[in-house]
């Protein structure tokens, strides 16, 4: 079966990783966790072939062991059995809209779904890591959760022609239950796994909507002046009143 290029992407802390449980649990989607993250400006096509796909290099492509990571172990020979029949085989990488124009030339026709959340929540959990001490991997605050967010939604809003681009609001999708416009618009994927795995998702993700976002009043004040609320508010109003789903290329382009 000829297979189809599936990646997820976004401003990190928007749901990547939540939405990498949701797609991967469909039979017809063999997708990495980040597994060339460490490739995301010069991925090629070789590199999502059976044998370089299930050994990306440590420290090189990815910055952990997928055979024994507590997130993948159990689905790398899941994910073995399924590619053979998968429609889509792909990759979690949420800086990849940073090199949107050299991975439209490269993967012309790939499907992306590019996740969308709210700044002040992508800040708070920034800081909430920031200030987990046993978190020594992660260092950024507010400040830089404002930067990453801003130039997410630049690239989102600039999308080159050749790739299609399936936005996903989180909020929508993951404390409403949303799930119809990702269904509608992945050819190939049953709608009812892709509801099932969002069903087992809603509770972990309720809870985190439910946590204070405890940012001071200092931060707030940094989002209202920094953030490019303007362009989100306008993202928002068009999808709402299209509906979420495939974006067409250049929708947004100033």
């Amino acid at each position: 079966m000829s297979k189809r290029y599936l990646f997820i992407c976004g401003c990190p802390r928007s749901g990547t990783s939540a939405m990498w449980r949701v797609l991967s649990q469909s039979p017809s989607v063999v997708i990495g966790n980040e597994w060339f993250a460490g490739r995301a400006e010069h991925l090629t096509r070789d590199l999502f072939q059976r044998d370089r796909f299930f050994a990306p290099e440590y420290s090189v492509d990815v910055g952990y062991d997928i055979n024994t990571h507590i997130d993948t172990k159990d689905y790398v020979p899941l994910a073995k059995q399924r590619l053979a029949g998968a429609r889509y085989v792909g990759d979690k990488i949420p800086y990849l809209y940073k090199h949107f124009n050299d991975f439209a030339r490269r993967f012309q026709g790939a499907t992306v779904v590019f996740m969308v959340r709210d700044v002040f929540d992508v800040a708070a959990s920034y800081n909430r890591r920031q200030a987990n001490h046993e978190d020594t991997d992660w260092t950024s605050g507010v400040t830089e959760a404002i930067r990453d967010w801003n130039d997410a939604l630049t690239a989102l809003t600039n999308v080159p022609a050749g790739i299609r681009v399936i936005p996903v609001h989180y909020q929508r999708f993951f404390d409403e239950g949303v799930a119809s416009p990702l269904c509608n618009s992945l050819d190939g994927v049953r709608p009812e796994w892709i509801c099932q795995a969002l069903g087992r998702e809603l509770r972990t993700t309720r809870q985190i909507a439910s946590q204070p976002r405890d940012l001071t009043p200092r931060q707030i004040n940094e989002i209202m002046e920094t953030a490019n609320l303007k362009a989100y508010r306008r993202l928002l109003s068009e999808h709402e009143r299209v509906g979420w789903g495939l974006l067409p290329s250049g929708a947004y382009a100033r």
